[in-house]
């Protein structure tokens, strides 16, 4: 799919790619998390006891509590990109939503996200843009940097409570698909963003991790080696998705991974992605990059 410009409905990500790979690494670096209340209602208020005066705090569905430091504008959007990303999150892949609620925090800009990280966690945020805190369930975001970062966060919760087990490859693949996305009312489509050009570099240069690695890589490995598994890992998803098959490869993939024949069970997708795209990953990985090749991001 081609960069969609400023179509209706794209959310966008205004991250600069030198440092943006670290920024959507799903966690802080931040300490002393303490458990998030059990109910949405308990947590709006522990939300306002945490963040005080000058902060619009709101419900969104049944499950998250957002609150904004931005006009009435900024809230409304904020609100919107949650919901709509939720609902089409949830009708095309996920059966499972998360038992306790999530806080969404939307800072209006650099200063008051820093300033807020400080006085919560004793130091600046390892990223200027945006993280989940798990033990906390708390998306912390500069909004001033874009959307993309949020929808890119809201992935891992919901993706964490549909399917525990699940890689780093699909759950930074899908959660980065989806940093530059358009969303309708029933379904969310990743665009062309700039993690393109790491690929086409790790393609020229030799450097590609084949696919079968890619999906057993171990979680440290994964993260420490962050530029390449994420561009490989959200155009693999991409390609699925542009041929109809990431859907069915995700339930496919969750299903085989709870199973406990071990005969049939799948850890890290291998197996399910031979199985539902009808080829051997060697050749996937082939057709793969003949249809990356296609691709153009225009910045």
């Amino acid at each position: 799919m081609s960069q969609p410009g400023t179509a209706p409905g794209t959310t966008r990500s205004r991250l600069a790619p030198a440092a943006a790979a670290l920024a959507l690494f799903a966690a802080s670096s931040c300490a002393g998390a303490a458990p998030a209340p059990e109910t949405q209602e308990a947590l709006a208020l522990e939300t306002r006891r945490d963040l005080g005066s000058g902060y619009t705090i709101e419900l969104v569905e049944d499950l998250f509590v957002v609150a904004a430091n931005t006009d009435r504008d900024g809230v409304e959007e904020g609100k919107s990109t949650v919901r709509r990303a939720y609902h089409a999150l949830m009708r095309s892949f996920f059966e499972t939503k998360p038992e306790r609620p999530i806080a969404v925090y939307l800072f209006r800009d650099k200063r008051t996200y820093e300033d807020y990280c400080v006085r919560r966690y004793g130091e600046k945020p390892s990223t200027p843009y945006g993280f989940f805190q798990p033990t906390e369930r708390k998306l912390v975001m500069n909004i001033a940097t874009g959307s993309g970062t949020l929808v890119h966060e809201l992935v891992h919760p919901l993706l964490a409570a549909d399917f525990p087990s699940v890689p780093p490859w699909l759950n930074e693949g899908m959660a980065s698909l989806y940093e530059m996305c358009q969303i309708t009312s029933d379904r969310i489509v990743g665009c062309v963003n700039w993690r393109l050009p790491y690929l086409q570099e790790a393609v020229e240069k030799k450097t590609l991790i084949p696919l079968r690695d890619l999906v057993a890589m171990p979680t440290g490995e994964f993260y420490r080696r962050y530029s390449v598994p994420y561009a490989e890992s959200r155009y693999l998803c991409m390609y699925l998705q542009e041929k109809d098959l990431l859907v069915r490869f995700y339930k496919a993939f969750r299903a085989a991974a709870k199973e406990a024949d071990p005969a049939k069970k799948d850890a890290t997708g291998a197996a399910t992605l031979e199985a539902v795209t009808g080829k051997k990953l060697e050749d996937l990985q082939a057709e793969w990059l003949a249809w990356v090749a296609t691709l153009r991001w225009n910045r």
